[in-house]
């Protein structure tokens, strides 16, 4: 379908155009249902009191929860403060033609262009105004026609519902869901649209939000490549039920009652489940990870303690819901936007925040700011606030919050840059295909530190760890021989792999043979064993054999074992098997000194 005349360049393109505007069949059947799907209706429906008239309680909340902000920029005083609110701040939303088609929105400084140009005049009532959504971006292959092996890009999906409904006048018959539509596009395309070329559809397996796909050969038969785009998933990890239950063995595995989770190094791109699997958490320990957002915690009313420390979040929200939260660690994140801590005012229990090592750290009067805007807050950064600093910050307030706003849209700027720039950069990487210079090359390449360097670091390093190892010996060379300690007739051998200095002493006076082995004076006693034959002493050392034959017999059950503290050498004293006419040798059982008999 095209949305413009130049869309139709030939007569065949108009004439199926013609054929379209004839057909009843795909048209809307009155002017109600055809004005239900634009944007001022989105934006009515969006209203306080609107979805009431038409559902349930319940299905309010559940529409709501997907709802994204949109502003009317009608004549009004409500539409002014929308214009200026788009002004301040472009990089948040996106400014939309009150039609459809693509390559129409109007994104980032484009938006205060254009705002600024068309403010006091009615032609800005043709646009509306909404959030910008930034979707969850992920690995995926993108494979089109003739061009052989497939690219992988990040990318982001959008996912679309489709329902029908029959009525007349008086009665609606049906009012169905009747399927679905996904699309995916790189990260850095603006614009979606399959028709306009920028987007693909993807033939997706649907499944619960409480299952997972452990990989893409469990789907086997059920899964269907349609058109140019196949979706693979992410080299990350997930926050799934069998991953908590094993973080949970402390609480017999047992998730609903978990009060202590720690999910840190696990690679957890996003926060899910928790607030439904583990609503009694009271510490929740998250750091090193990959998290970008956070998200899916307001249900977490006993969480004391967050630790969200070492991850790419860029500010804070969503933790209005977390009402007992006492403490907060946000250290070594990128949040720039020193704005949004204002978010916590509701969490009236938060005691201690951690905000070391962020970008709105460095920000001058960025410390009199958190202290007069949380003033619940009474460590911040491990540091007390005390009483006469926030009396100062109170006073100095007003120039110290210009200030913070000054340097926080430069901040964002910058971000916004580099972005950009990063979108625009060198193509997407595989560390496999790399010779191995260009892989030292790679590695030692410096790069900004951002939220997509960390995550691209993490992604090579990932892929580098599916590679299996190289194998230890080239498949050409024999495999080593394994050691002999006895003949074929039984006899025992002098074997010492290892080349260890030793000494035999045969002490006549006291009737015995000393053996002193030198080992490793760090190596760790429980990695010896020391076996005592009538005819032979053998001690393994890391499983490696040294073995001696005696020269004379030696009493087992009497024989002893030393080791030094200071040298590390071991000392195996054997008594000699007493010898005189008329003496029978006594039955000698073998004895196994392990480092239980060791001094």
């Amino acid at each position: 379908m095209g949305y413009s005349p130049d869309h139709y360049p030939t007569d065949k393109e108009w004439s199926v155009r013609l054929l379209i505007e004839r057909s009843k069949a795909i048209k809307s059947p009155s002017i109600q249902l055809h004005l239900s799907g634009t944007k001022k209706v989105q934006q009515e429906l969006s209203r306080p009191g609107a979805l009431e008239l038409f559902l349930n309680e319940e299905e309010v909340k559940l529409c709501r929860s997907v709802f994204t902000g949109l502003y009317s920029l009608d004549m009004n005083e409500e539409g002014d403060a929308a214009v200026k609110m788009a002004i301040a701040n472009p990089e948040r939303f996106v400014l939309k033609p009150q039609r459809e088609g693509g390559g129409n929105n109007v994104y980032g400084l484009e938006i205060a262009k254009t705002l600024s140009a068309i403010k006091n005049s009615p032609e800005r009532t043709g646009y509306i105004l909404m959030d910008l959504i930034e979707p969850h971006v992920q690995p995926n292959y993108l494979l089109r026609a003739g061009q052989g092996k497939p690219q992988l890009v990040q990318a982001v999906g959008e996912l679309g519902i489709f329902g029908y409904i029959l009525s007349d006048a008086n009665q609606t018959y049906c009012n169905e869901c009747c399927g679905f539509t996904l699309r995916s596009k790189p990260s850095t395309v603006l614009e979606g649209g399959v028709i306009g070329g920028s987007g693909a559809m993807d033939s997706p397996f649907l499944v619960s939000s409480d299952e997972h796909i452990r990989s893409a050969s469990d789907l086997g038969e059920n899964v269907q490549y349609f058109d140019t785009y196949v979706i693979f998933g992410s080299s990350f990890a997930a926050v799934t039920e069998e991953l908590v239950r094993k973080r949970a063995e402390h609480n017999e595995k047992e998730i609903f009652s978990l009060e202590e989770l720690s999910l840190h190094q696990c690679d957890v791109e996003r926060i899910q489940h928790l607030d439904r699997w583990c609503r009694r958490l009271r510490i929740l320990y998250l750091q090193s990870n990959l998290i970008e957002k956070i998200e899916n915690v307001s249900r977490l009313k006993e969480l004391e303690y967050l630790n969200l420390a070492l991850n790419s979040i860029e500010r804070v929200e969503n933790l209005e819901g977390c009402e007992s939260l006492t403490k907060l660690d946000l250290t070594l994140n990128f949040i720039g936007e020193l704005t949004s801590v204002a978010s916590l005012q509701h969490n009236e229990h938060l005691r201690e925040l951690y905000l070391t090592g962020n970008p709105c750290a460095d920000y001058e009067g960025y410390r009199e700011w958190v202290a007069v805007t949380l003033p619940q807050l009474q460590t911040l950064d491990g540091t007390r606030i005390e009483h006469s600093e926030r009396i100062t910050a109170r006073q100095r307030f007003s120039a110290v919050q210009d200030e913070i706003i000054q340097q926080q849209k430069r901040y964002l700027e910058k971000r916004r840059k580099q972005k950009e720039s990063d979108r625009k950069a060198k193509p997407e990487v595989n560390i496999d295909d790399m010779s191995e210079e260009e892989r030292k090359k790679f590695w030692s390449e410096t790069t900004a530190y951002t939220p997509e360097s960390r995550r691209e670091l993490h992604r090579q390093v990932a892929a580098s760890r599916a590679v299996p190892p190289p194998p230890e010996r080239p498949p050409w060379e024999a495999p080593p021989r394994p050691t002999r300690l006895v003949t074929d007739d039984g006899r025992p051998l002098n074997v010492n792999p290892a080349g260890l200095k030793f000494e035999l002493e045969d002490d006549e006076e006291q009737h015995r043979l000393v053996l002193r082995l030198d080992l490793y004076k760090h190596l760790d006693t429980s990695l010896l064993e020391v076996d005592v034959q009538p005819t032979h002493v053998t001690v393994l050392v890391r499983q490696r054999p040294f073995q001696l034959v005696l020269p004379e017999e030696v009493l087992t059950d009497s024989s002893t074992v030393q080791r030094s503290q200071v040298t590390g050498q071991l000392v195996v004293t054997m008594p000699k098997y007493p010898a005189g006419p008329g003496t029978a040798r006594p039955f000698s059982p073998t004895l196994t000194l392990a480092s239980s008999c060791i001094d």
